[in-house]
């Protein structure tokens, strides 16, 4: 299972276009081309999977944007894919 874990900034890179105002088809649709789960961070998160499925998640605060918090992210996300099905 691969995991792009992206900003506005990094999402609109990848995709080749601003990502517009519709950020769970965006990372919907990003999902499926990739052929991975891809976490589209912001003041609501979109986690979208390519088969379509999607979670939004709303809770959080502005402290979620700060320095290291993708390295928090990115090290619970290795552990919980080394752990297996």
């Amino acid at each position: 299972t691969e995991l792009v874990d992206t900003q506005a900034v990094e999402l609109r890179r990848l995709i080749g276009r601003d990502p517009g105002a519709d950020r769970i088809d965006t990372a919907r649709r990003a999902a499926a081309d990739l052929g991975a789960v891809v976490l589209a961070k912001g003041p609501t998160t979109v986690a979208a999977h390519p088969d379509g499925r999607v979670l939004v998640v709303t809770g959080g605060d502005q402290r979620l944007a700060s320095a290291g918090t993708g390295d928090v992210l990115a090290g619970l996300v290795g552990a919980a894919l080394a752990g297996g099905p």
